[in-house]
């Protein structure tokens, strides 16, 4: 992390210290300097790519109104609902209710957070996953998904939503997205946000078309190859 006081900002020290941060790591025969996502309004990200930082992935919040977000998900489980494609052993329940050391490896093996922190969360901590808006997914008692919903101030954000590989493009995202929003709406809920990727989330980002959902904000991803030194 580079820090430079407001004062100092444009004389030279922040790409200084950069300049020396790249010598040492060529030293060590680094191939890359990374850095933690940064806001695209931000003056780190500004000056990162000012610097040839190249933008690896973009991650964009939106927010859109829980009446939005509940039109365009319900008609897709009705139908399902219709063909008979949920099957009778299919149950969604609170994370509450639910094995969370189970949900924390499936956690783990799709989105790879550290270990301890899921697990804090999933225990409902601060800043940890709502235990009643949560929802997992089962099927003939066996853990098939689970969508993570933290909530504040009437406000409802989608965290993560994993699904084991052989229940993609099933049944299990939209059991999981209905339950939700039916407990969101007797909550009270107005507002629900969420996240895409944007190369590797394309249906996130479709969704948030749909639901006319706003922009909050938009997180980069940046690097900078090192060329070995002569």
């Amino acid at each position: 992390m580079i820090q430079v006081t407001e004062s100092q900002r444009r004389h030279g020290v922040g790409r200084a210290l950069l300049d020396e941060l790249i010598a040492a790591a060529q030293e060590k025969k680094v191939t890359a300097l990374g850095c933690v996502p940064l806001n695209e309004n931000s003056s780190g990200f500004e000056f990162l790519r000012s610097c040839g930082f190249q933008v690896q992935a973009r991650s964009i919040k939106y927010e859109a109104p829980l009446e939005n977000f509940a039109a365009v998900t319900a008609p897709v489980y009705e139908r399902l609902v219709q063909r008979r494609k949920i099957p009778e052993a299919a149950h969604i329940i609170p994370l509450s209710e639910s094995r969370r050391d189970e949900v924390c490896r499936l956690i783990l093996d799709n989105f790879g957070f550290a270990s301890q922190q899921v697990a804090n969360r999933l225990r409902g901590t601060e800043h940890g996953f709502s235990q009643t808006l949560s929802r997992v997914a089962l099927l003939e008692d066996q853990l098939v998904g689970a969508l993570l919903i933290s909530y504040q101030n009437a406000r409802a954000s989608v965290d993560a939503t994993a699904v084991v590989p052989e229940h993609r493009h099933t049944w299990v995202n939209a059991a999981l997205k209905h339950s939700a929003v039916q407990e969101l709406m007797a909550r009270g809920v107005a507002l629900v946000s969420f996240s895409a990727n944007s190369e590797q989330h394309r249906d996130t980002v479709k969704l948030a078309q749909r639901t006319r959902a706003s922009v909050v904000k938009t997180v980069a991803t940046v690097a900078l190859p090192l060329p070995e030194r002569a």
